[in-house]
């Protein structure tokens, strides 16, 4: 019982309320409620029958309560005794529900107490065990913080032996806030006062508080229903007329009677609460502030029906999905995380292209097995007949020191042809374009002299013969084939595809001799000069037979990164109904819906790279013959002899001059290239070109159609899909969906317990710092 006294000037008048915290099964309320019970009373000696029907009211909660207001004495009486009133199920014996009483009066001090049942240690059935439990714990609750602890001490019995003081004593270790109040010291037999005086002197258990002495009406004064006045009158009677009480001193007499108590308790209490207000104040607004946000970070009520609420949820979820999927500010995430794919892809292709090795393997074999001498270094020409003018034979055997045009039948050097033209040994050098290496024609002891046909080692008389490289492994002559012209139109493939981990589908590279076995062996009634054009198809479309596996590949590194991210998604939305069947049907929707894009997605693909594994075809013709010119070059320029010219532009100079002299038409140096013979692996040149410029063309055009099916066919196929899917399955606005989508968004209980336990809390907590601000 909570009671709270207010003095006043107007006449005295007391109101019963029903405080009701807990429900019948014991659990807390979210809302406290407090309702009046029955009218305000201006008689004393009314409100003892109202409380015993109030208290009634709430140890039957399963009888209205207004029913109790008018229950009349002798049934409060039976039902006292155990008897439930009213066609009650069951009576309690006790309850955490309250009875509030508001007394106010002249005579009435300011002071508000709560009265709690005495512990019980006993029983009389096994059933009600868990009634000892439940007051000790109700007890506790009610004594903690900052509260006064009127502790109530019978003087019939010794003090170790009162489970109260104990529990008090444990609750508050220093005695700081404990009242100690002994009664019914009319009990006392002769004797046994001193050790009581100890105690109230402070001799024995003391308390910081102290403590005092009343005597309250006895039973049989209970039963005459003897008023509060009268009793008091017989209390100081009582202490002014019985042994030792009236020989204390006035200290402790000022500790006697339930007058003394009482003025005291309220002064007492005044001090504490100016005292602690402050803190209590700080304490009531910090958990308040803790109590919001527990409460913010729970998952907000479900205000409408369940179906809208699921098909809100379903589009909030769908939106945020297309928003990645537009990949727009914000949202970037889920497309960046396709690009690395996309780029992987690109150098997968990349690594199927064809590679031709312009220098003969036989010539590769023969020069790793002897050294070329540097004399072998020199650039000859078989010039064609050019006759000069008629020259005497002195002429003739001089021709080499003055100028006169060499027989057509003899290679000529540059060393020689400046020679001729300068009248001393050239000095000038030429450099090897495959290995770098700077070569003067000078550069031995003994230069074989320019007629000697040994100094061609050629197979054929009529063969240019320059420098021999030094040999190369397929794979470094892979990497020179890669920093020419296709580092020109790959920017930066090179460096993507270094750091790379996974294992390529090089193709292995072809020599010329390897090339001309497979056109001649394609040949059947075609013209001479003329290669067959399935030899052709054959060598483009053998570039190609790994495509459909890199684009699978491509594909499902696109899959597992949108799948992740829908699945991260789907937790996020469908994560506070995850005890129902909710996330997992939305998740398994999902996943059949990519199953389903995935077998159209890659029966796209498919088709993809079958149209490029038909016959060769392009309209993009200045592509394919902008690529089949540049490697044309390029494979031409790595063959033996190619991009040899003097290394001395004085010499060069010379060398023209006397070129000019005979009758060639000669500009610059490189026209000097003009004058060697045809190469007889003129026809191979042309093919492996005309197959690696159409391999630039197929390649540009698959690795964006790729990624662009993908894009197109999945990804924002999903974005758009998925949404239908869902309400479909679902049944979301459907007649027999309606009970499945209360099922589905109906919270969890663990989560709408806590909820409406916070909301309590925090409406409770409100109510405090209201009137905690109205306190002066």
């Amino acid at each position: 019982m909570e009671c709270r006294l207010q003095q006043s000037e107007k006449p005295w008048e007391s109101q019963v309320f029903l405080r009701i915290e807990t429900d019948s099964s014991g659990r807390r309320l979210n809302q406290i409620k407090e309702a009046k019970f029955g009218p305000v009373l201006h008689d004393k000696d009314a409100l003892e029958l109202m409380l015993r029907r109030a208290q009634l009211a709430i140890l039957n909660p399963s009888v209205e309560s207004s029913k109790f207001v008018r229950l009349g004495e002798k049934e409060a009486l039976s039902a006292a005794d155990g008897i439930p009133p009213l066609g009650s199920k069951e009576q309690l014996a006790f309850s955490s529900n309250v009875v509030c009483i508001d007394v106010s009066g002249p005579d009435v001090a300011d002071l508000s107490f709560i009265d709690l049942p005495g512990i019980i240690s006993n029983v009389a059935e096994a059933k009600d065990e868990w009634n000892i439990t439940a007051v000790k714990d109700l007890i506790t609750r009610n004594i903690q913080g900052n509260c006064l602890i009127l502790l109530t001490i019978t003087m019939r019995d010794d003090l170790d032996n009162q489970s109260a003081f104990k529990l008090a004593k444990d609750t508050d270790p220093q005695g700081l806030r404990t009242i100690g109040v002994l009664t019914k010291p009319d009990t006392l037999q002769p004797g046994e006062e001193k050790g009581w005086l100890d105690v109230l002197e402070g001799g024995r258990y003391p308390l910081a508080l102290g403590y005092y002495i009343t005597k309250q009406r006895a039973p049989n004064e209970l039963a005459l229903k003897m008023s509060s006045v009268e009793a008091r009158k017989r209390e100081a009677t009582f202490f002014a007329g019985t042994q030792p009480w009236n020989q204390c001193g006035l200290a402790l007499k000022e500790r006697m009677g339930t007058g003394s108590l009482t003025l005291n308790l309220s002064k007492l209490l005044s001090g504490l609460i100016d005292r602690t207000l402050p803190r209590i104040r700080t304490d009531v607004s910090e958990q308040r502030t803790a109590a919001r946000q527990a409460l913010a970070s729970l998952p907000p009520r479900l205000t409408q029906s369940p179906s809208v609420e699921l098909l809100k949820l379903v589009n909030e979820f769908c939106r945020e999905l297309n928003l990645f999927v537009q990949g727009g500010p914000g949202y970037e995430g889920l497309i960046q995380k396709c690009t690395p794919a996309y780029q992987q892809f690109r150098i997968d292709i990349r690594e199927t292209a064809p590679v031709f090795i312009a220098e003969p393997h036989k010539s590769a074999s023969l020069a790793r097995q002897e050294k070329t001498p540097a004399t072998q270094n020199l650039l000859s020409f078989n010039l064609p007949p050019k006759e000069p003018a008629t020259a005497s034979a002195s002429d003739t055997a001089q021709g080499a020191t003055q100028g006169a045009a060499p027989s057509s039948k003899q290679p000529l050097t540059f060393a020689a042809l400046a020679s001729m033209q300068l009248g001393k040994p050239s000095p000038f050098g030429f450099t090897n374009s495959m290995n770098g290496t700077a070569v003067s024609p000078f550069s031995t002891p003994n230069p074989v002299p320019a007629g000697n046909p040994s100094s061609t080692n050629s197979a054929s008389p009529t063969r240019p013969v320059s420098a021999q490289p030094s040999p190369s492994t397929p794979k470094r002559r892979r990497t020179e084939a890669l920093s020419d012209c296709d580092s020109e139109d790959e920017g930066g493939y090179q460096k993507i595809a270094t750091g790379s981990n996974r294992k390529r589908r090089r193709c292995e590279p072809m020599y010329l001799e390897e090339l001309q076995s497979r056109i001649d062996s394609s040949i059947t009634r075609e013209l001479p000069f003329n290669v067959p054009f399935p030899a052709k198809v054959s060598l483009m479309l053998g570039c190609f037979r790994d495509w459909e596996t890199l684009s699978f590949e491509c594909f499902e590194a696109v899959c597992s990164v949108v799948e992740n991210k829908v699945i991260e998604l789907i937790n996020r939305y469908f994560d506070r109904f995850s005890h129902s069947a909710l996330k997992e049907h939305v998740k398994t929707i999902f996943q059949d819906q990519v199953q389903l894009c995935k077998q159209h997605v890659k029966g796209q693909l498919a088709w993809l790279i079958k149209l490029e594994m038909s016959p060769p075809f392009t309209q993009n013709e200045h592509y394919f013959a902008s690529y089949r010119d540049k490697y044309l070059t390029k494979y031409k320029s790595q063959r033996p002899g190619a991009n040899v010219v003097p290394g001395n532009a004085v010499n060069q100079e010379a060398a023209i001059s006397l070129l000019r002299s005979w009758g060639y038409n000669i500009e610059k140096a490189q026209d000097l290239a003009r004058l060697a013979d045809p190469d007889p692996f003129e026809r191979e040149l042309i093919v492996a070109a005309e197959v690696r410029a159409y391999f630039q063309v197929a390649y540009k055009r698959v690795i964006d159609n790729i990624p662009r099916a993908i894009d197109l066919d999945f990804i924002r196929a999903l974005g758009d899909q998925v949404q239908n899917a869902l309400i479909d399955k679902l049944q979301i606005g459907l007649e027999e969906g309606r009970d499945r989508a209360a099922s589905y968004v109906a919270d969890d209980p663990r989560v709408s317990l806590g909820r409406d336990e916070l909301e309590g809390k925090t409406a409770r907590l409100e109510q405090i710092s209201a009137k905690l601000l109205s306190w002066v």
